[in-house]
């Protein structure tokens, strides 16, 4: 059995709306953006553990001690974060660096084509209606 589906139309800003986002993009949006990741690593800088040490007449001392391990790593991450080190894997670029590269102009230009060729898409198929087999 045959089903006809109504299509909206979708324009060509529509569709670069729709493409997936960056991970740096989702973080942000999450909750998980630099002020909160710089919050975390200022608590790992301070890392230390107590020590608490009762004496023969019962009193009882507190030490506090640095966890080296984790301010190590909260140090090479603070480095990382600030671009300090070489990238550890070569980046191929992505959607986010083509379409900063091509610039405005020329995604306008390509906005317009997809404009056309959605509209002669839906000429073709009859004013957004899709045959859609179960």
């Amino acid at each position: 059995m045959k089903k006809t589906v109504k299509k909206e139309p979708v324009s060509g800003a529509e569709m670069l709306a729709a493409m997936p986002r960056s991970p740096r993009d989702v973080m942000e949006q999450n909750g998980l953006g630099m002020e909160y990741l710089v919050g975390l690593l200022k608590k790992e800088l301070g890392a230390k553990d107590t020590y608490e040490k009762t004496h023969k007449d019962g009193t009882v001392t507190k030490s506090h001690h640095p966890i080296w391990p984790i301010r190590q790593k909260a140090r090479q991450d603070a480095h990382k974060l600030r671009g300090d080190y070489p990238a550890d894997r070569l980046e191929v670029s992505g959607l986010e660096e083509t379409l900063q590269r091509l610039g405005q102009d020329e995604l306008d230009k390509r906005i317009r084509l997809l404009d056309r060729e959605a509209a002669a898409l839906r000429t073709e198929m009859g004013e957004g209606s899709e045959t859609v087999e179960p």
